[in-house]
């Protein structure tokens, strides 16, 4: 290999490994920014999801007022009083009635962790893409010393 071959090599190699080290270090920073875009859609999605629930929740507990209150009425109407089995089926009602409220929070509340799960799950990938991304860029930067050493290592003779 003559010396001016040898410069070229160098120089092309070097433009490769510059790029592919450049390439790779661009793509981890884009990984990086994917994720926490990702978190923050989550967070987002999470938040809403607790605000609709609360509100549907109030919304719930208006609606079972209302039902109390046509069941109550009712039984005044007919002349029962409120004891003994009318009070009873009142109780009974207003204890499912209050059931379904917790059982929608207790729904919002599981979406909401998991969309922040999946939040948290996001940023962990993205690092981990991110990291194997910077030690690709490492890995061509190794490489492409190694290819210059070994071409420089033939010009003069080492190996040839």
């Amino acid at each position: 290999m003559s010396w001016w071959s040898f410069g070229i090599t160098m120089t092309l190699t070097a433009i490769s490994t510059d790029m592919q080290v450049r390439a790779s270090k661009k793509q981890a920073k884009v990984a990086n920014q994917t994720a926490i875009l990702e978190a923050k859609e989550n967070r987002a999605q999470a938040q809403q999801a607790m605000d609709v629930a609360g509100e549907n929740a109030r919304r719930k507990q208006r609606e079972n007022m209302r039902h109390l209150a046509a069941i109550r009425s009712s039984n005044a109407k007919s002349g029962f009083q409120m004891e003994g089995t009318p009070l009873a089926v009142f109780g009974e009602s207003a204890l499912q009635l209050e059931r379904e409220i917790l059982d929608m929070s207790f729904q919002a509340e599981n979406r909401y962790r998991a969309l922040i799960a999946g939040a948290d799950t996001a940023i962990w990938e993205g690092a981990q893409q991110a990291s194997a991304l910077q030690s690709q860029a490492i890995t061509a930067a190794i490489s492409g010393g190694a290819s210059a050493a070994d071409s420089g290592a033939q010009v003069t003779g080492y190996l040839g």
